[in-house]
């Protein structure tokens, strides 16, 4: 095998330049699924990964779709990074070595097979309420300190849309949110909701049709296009007033606002909702158990949690909806195949030459039954 490679510590900034049939080389442990699912749509020809696929850790599910979807997966000292430039002519050998360019450097890696990893995933789960027992101590911890969200008064900048007595529908880059967003249509088309995007979830918005009315985030996964919509940037700092978004926004010539509040980024979408009085915050692609956040490199979830009590009944989760939609659309293609073959049925009746053999039919019956 062999082919161009497209190198990056940060996968999410790797995929933005990926080609068709080209090679992805990441910096990135315990891959999680959303980044495995974008690498698979741009056709990767074969993923080389200069930190562990997976740990073990938690049970990471990156790698393992990968290996579903076919997609050859190799390990690589973490050294190995600095050898290769963007671009580079790789070819990956059966012997288990990668020759970069014309047989200058040479790099062993290590195939992962699917077989190995099914059974160390299925070990991991076996043992995961080591890890869930440490993501709970952490977030009951940092819980205690942030308690102060549930009656703070936040201050926000003006917003171009209100916000007060609609509903909200809050996209971020979780999973399934790209086939949730497609389950709700007829939603979006009937209660016109106010669109906010967390960072890259605005593109799965734009490419349904439907430009946000707000993009909120540190926008490092979010496309130019995206940003120059016409959405209310809101750029979501740290603690201590620094924001990286804004020089991103600046280099680009796009102005936009800083919101200096703690927690995520989805947090912050939806404080924003609950304080602008928002009859219903509907959400997608959120982050909600630990799996979803150690794939986020985040130890705990306190502010989140906080926020979710917070909100309360008019937070409305549909995190996986898609999941159970081709369920009951499998059973009403049934029900009305059903009502077809009953309709078909019943017109047959009407035939004469079908009375007349249903007649003999019934004839014959009765003479077999005495």
């Amino acid at each position: 095998m062999e082919g161009q490679v497209v190198i990056d510590r940060k996968t999410k900034n790797l995929v933005k330049r990926l080609n068709h049939h080209d090679i992805a080389w990441i910096h990135h442990q315990d891959l999680d699924l959303i980044a495995a699912q974008e690498l698979f749509k741009k056709g990767v020809k074969a993923v080389i990964n200069s930190q562990p696929f997976f740990t073990g850790y938690y049970p990471a599910k990156g790698a393992r779709f990968l290996l579903q979807h076919r997609i050859p997966l190799y390990q690589v000292p973490s050294a190995a990074f600095s050898l290769v430039q963007e671009g580079d002519w790789l070819r990956i050998e059966q012997d288990g070595k990668i020759v970069v360019g014309e047989g200058k450097v040479q790099i062993t890696c290590h195939r992962l097979q699917a077989a190995q990893l099914e059974a160390e995933y299925h070990e991991a789960l076996s043992r995961s309420s080591q890890p869930l027992q440490s993501f709970v101590e952490n977030t009951l911890a940092y819980a205690m300190r942030e308690k102060e969200i549930l009656g703070q008064q936040f201050s926000y900048p003006p917003l171009h849309v209100k916000l007060k007595g609609r509903d909200v529908l809050i996209v971020a880059r979780g999973d399934y949110y790209e086939e949730d967003l497609r389950i709700l249509h007829s939603y979006i088309q009937a209660f016109r909701p106010v669109l906010i995007a967390v960072d890259g979830g605005a593109d799965a918005l734009i490419h349904q049709g439907y430009p946000p009315h707000f993009i909120i985030g540190d926008m490092d996964s979010v496309s130019e296009e995206a940003l120059r919509t016409g959405a209310q940037l809101l750029v979501h700092a740290y603690c201590d007033g620094r924001a990286p978004g804004m020089e991103r926004l600046k280099a680009l010539g796009c102005s936009g606002q800083v919101l200096c509040l703690p927690g995520t980024s989805e947090d912050v979408a939806m404080l924003l909702a609950y304080d602008h009085q928002a009859r219903r915050i509907v959400t997608l692609g959120t982050h909600t158990h630990m799996v979803d956040f150690l794939d986020k490199g985040r130890a705990g979830m306190a502010s989140t949690m906080l926020i979710r009590l917070k909100l309360g009944e008019k937070l409305l989760d549909l995190k996986g909806i898609s999941q159970i939609f081709p369920v009951l659309k499998e059973q009403r293609e049934i029900r009305w195949g059903m009502v077809g073959m009953l309709v078909s049925t019943l017109s047959l009746l009407f035939l004469p030459h079908f009375r007349q053999l249903l007649g003999l039919l019934l004839i014959q019956l009765k003479l077999w039954l005495t």
